[in-house]
């Protein structure tokens, strides 16, 4: 199981209080995006604004990949509990 920490603040889990369990990393991955999908706002290699995060994620080579910017991008850190 695991939890995400929120980086930003000294104790903060995705979910307040003692944080959301999520039982595998394709859960965090979906929830991350949905989570972040307002607030993203990045173009592709012509200039174009990608629709939302999910068409950027699916850029990315694999799910470790796009984990791994969504944890960067939010700037979480995950935690095996």
């Amino acid at each position: 199981m695991y939890k995400i920490k929120d980086l930003q603040f000294e104790v903060r889990y995705l979910g307040g209080g003692e944080g959301i369990l999520f039982a595998d990393k394709k859960e965090i991955i979906e929830q991350l995006a949905c989570y972040h999908d307002i607030d993203y706002t990045g173009v592709k290699n012509n200039d174009e604004p990608y629709e939302d995060i999910f068409e950027f994620l699916a850029t990315l080579y694999s799910d470790e990949a796009r984990l791994d910017w969504l944890l960067e991008y939010g700037q979480w850190e995950l935690e095996t509990v």
